[in-house]
């Protein structure tokens, strides 16, 4: 399963908020698409990505998979 960096701790970045309103597009480590999720009316939260996360488990098999919001990488299997 994905697991995403974009929960914030005290004197981390915040890379989620310049992405809200992007799309969520799921690759395989060779760069293969596996996934394109639109954002939700609100834009994305660290919440509703895990949750998103979760819907395509299957898809991102045991093969790996990286995730980016827009052109920003936000998360990874390999994390």
């Amino acid at each position: 399963m994905i697991h995403f960096v974009t929960d914030i701790c005290d004197g981390e970045p915040d890379i989620l908020g310049p992405a809200l309103s992007e799309s969520l597009t799921v690759k395989t480590l060779d760069g293969d698409l596996i996934a394109c999720v639109p954002p939700p009316s609100g834009g994305w939260t660290h919440t509703s990505l895990e949750i998103e996360a979760e819907m395509i488990a299957q898809k991102t098999g045991s093969s790996g998979a990286d995730a980016f919001l827009g052109s920003s990488w936000v998360g990874s299997t390999e994390v």
